[in-house]
């Protein structure tokens, strides 16, 4: 009896050490290593075999790259409805390691181009989330979200390092093979986890529907303009960091790579302690867009003569603006999860995917706009833009603006819905149109199309702009009785 309780101990204890995302966050670090890695040592290499426009020529691959990248993503966000994510994942690895690795044996443009653009086709980046999405619950999805996003930065972090300190020992061929041994090992470590369980036989997955119609429902409306504006602000954050500190304040590689290390540091805290305890204890909508006020208004800080006074100032600023990044970033990763599941039937990959590709949109954007606006304007220009494009794409309470009175859609956080069914409308007054106010049954035909409705009409929102709404409503009727 003491054994067998000393080995459930253990195996309990190896489970909450060994989270289920894990795996997928493996493979999204040796994807961003790989990926990563590439920009710092790619001039070098071009100047080494004999390129005249180094520049023009690295922009060009590095740009085929990541076009290749948004492909990928919503191809394998199908392809992982259709196969289940674990397969897809797999797949994506295989191609990471063998692209990754050929990459050392390229020695002329044609060749180099057409290897990247097929290492950026392998993505793993949107079966990750869809493996996050089958193996977490809906209470730890925020986490795995927030674990998924620290892979990404870490990826990029570690590469340059790696670059910084083996490339010129090592050289081209060696580092490329190194970038695809890390992809096996991703590849291992995702075939080593727990498999799905088997199916019945002759029973398949589900076709996947509804896809067109959820892309036009506001709640996924909102949710991918968030997904834009967030992949545009990493970027933005990223780059105008390194040329502040370099031009304004005149630091050196190795003290603008000290700012970096403290940055991953600040967003592993946020990451795996802050972030999924606020997203929930205030929820995901709360946490979103209490995040947004923050970013507008340190984009507006940024933007003054105010931010550049002292370096400290700068600095804090920064990273404060990278936290904020952080509670909008992982709770807004974590609705594709539940928008796929609500509104689609078998379609959170290709969900996922839409808004992977939005995001990589505001990513390949960013450079562009952003060190134009900083060269062209001034160092302000870029943070003040972005603090407008914030608000325009401001997050309201989701209403049905196809009803002729207001409509809110909700989705039912603590119940696993059939994805089948429709979502329950609810209806508020126009002169208590808030979200303070209380919800009320649109038709007594909600509760037998959706499963969760019976609970979610009992939830009253106990506020006192809600009681006062409920005694005008008592009074109106009572009113109209006596009429009668």
């Amino acid at each position: 009896m003491g054994t067998g309780g000393v080995g459930e101990d253990e195996s309990t204890s190896k489970k909450r050490c060994w989270r289920p995302e894990y795996p997928a966050c493996v493979c999204t670090f040796a994807d961003y290593f790989g990926l990563a890695t590439l920009q710092p040592a790619l001039p070098f290499y071009l100047a080494t075999i004999g390129v005249d426009d180094v520049p023009l020529w690295a922009g060009i691959i590095l740009s085929g790259q990541f076009a290749a990248v948004v492909l990928g993503n919503l191809v394998w966000g199908v392809a992982a409805d259709r196969f289940g994510a674990r397969k897809v994942l797999q797949i994506t690895m295989v191609g990471d390691a063998i692209f990754f690795a050929a990459t050392g044996f390229c020695r002329n443009l044609p060749l180099l181009i057409v290897v990247r653009v097929f290492a950026g086709l392998s993505t793993p980046l949107v079966p990750s989330l869809a493996y996050i999405f089958e193996k977490c619950t809906k209470e730890g999805v925020v986490a795995g979200m927030a674990r998924y996003g620290f892979s990404v930065i870490s990826g990029y972090m570690v590469a340059g390092a790696f670059v910084g300190a083996a490339y010129e020992s090592l050289g081209w061929m060696v580092t490329s093979l190194i970038t695809g041994a890390v992809a096996v090992v991703g590849f291992g470590v995702v075939t080593a986890s727990e498999p799905p369980p088997p199916r019945e036989p002759g029973q398949a997955r589900p076709q996947s529907s509804g896809v067109r119609d959820a892309v036009k429902n506001p709640l996924f409306i909102t949710f991918g303009v968030t997904c834009l504006t967030n992949g545009y602000l990493m970027m933005l954050m990223m780059n105008l960091l390194v040329f502040n500190l370099r031009d304004v304040f005149d630091f050196s590689a190795g003290q603008v790579g000290t700012v970096f290390i403290a940055t991953t540091m600040i967003m592993i805290a946020c990451s795996f302690y802050v972030v999924p305890r606020v997203s929930k204890r205030f929820g995901m909508r709360n946490t979103i867009n209490g995040a947004g006020v923050a970013i507008i208004g340190l984009c507006v800080l940024l933007s003054l003569p105010f931010a550049y006074s002292h370096v400290a100032v700068y600095i804090l600023l920064n990273f404060l603006l990278i936290t904020s990044f952080q509670f909008s970033h992982a709770p807004n990763q974590a609705r594709a999860k539940i928008l796929g599941e609500e509104l689609t039937v078998n379609g959170t990959g290709a969900i996922t995917g839409i808004s992977r590709t939005l995001w990589a949109l505001g990513q390949a954007g960013s450079p562009v706009i952003a060190l134009s606006l900083y060269s062209e304007v001034g160092r302000a220009a870029p943070f003040w833009s972005f603090a407008v494009l914030k608000a325009v794409g401001w997050e309201p309470p989701l209403v049905d603006i196809q009803r002729s009175h207001l409509t809110a859609v909700i989705i039912p956080l603590h119940h696993n819905a059939a994805p089948r069914c429709a979502l329950p409308n609810f209806a508020f007054s126009r002169s208590t149109a808030s979200s303070r106010c209380c919800f009320r049954s649109r038709s007594a035909s909600t509760s037998s199309r959706h499963p969760s409705a019976v609970p979610m009409l009992a939830r009253r929102v106990r506020t006192r702009a809600g009681r006062r709404a409920r005694a005008r409503a008592r009074a109106k009727a009572r009113k109209a009785t006596r009429a009668r």
